[in-house]
């Protein structure tokens, strides 16, 4: 959600739209709700996401991109919720980390911010760059 250039190219690897079964369903629908949010919609985006979540519980994309929505309404607390469920559901994924380093942060709870921040680094040394 994040992605400055808005396009779904970045997240090639994480989704694929056109695919078969629940998961596909899931991916298109995250698919509209990175639309919706890279056009300023959070509310709309995050009732998307909702769909996606509701489709496949465990789509640790869907939960990273309405937590990014839920920060950007100010809501911390969901935001977290969402990325602390989007790291259990893929535990090897770096994004997941370093977004929910940032509103650890902003919460104040540095050290905490610290750890997701080095878990980041270990899994992608290119976030090295951006935490640094």
């Amino acid at each position: 959600m994040s992605d400055p250039a808005r396009s779904l190219r970045g997240c090639q690897g994480l989704i694929s739209p056109g695919r078969k079964g629940v998961r596909g369903q899931a991916e298109a629908l995250v698919a509209d709700g990175l639309s919706q949010a890279w056009l300023g919609d959070d509310h709309s985006a995050i009732a998307t996401f909702d769909r996606a979540i509701a489709t496949d519980p465990r789509s640790s994309i869907a939960h990273l991109n309405r937590g990014l929505a839920y920060r950007n309404q100010g809501n911390l607390d969901r935001a977290i919720a969402d990325l602390d469920l989007a790291i259990k559901y893929a535990p090897g994924e770096a994004r997941g980390y370093y977004n929910r380093s940032l509103l650890l942060r902003q919460r104040g709870d540095v050290r905490a911010a610290k750890s997701d921040e080095g878990r980041a680094i270990e899994l992608d040394s290119r976030y090295a760059e951006i935490l640094r």
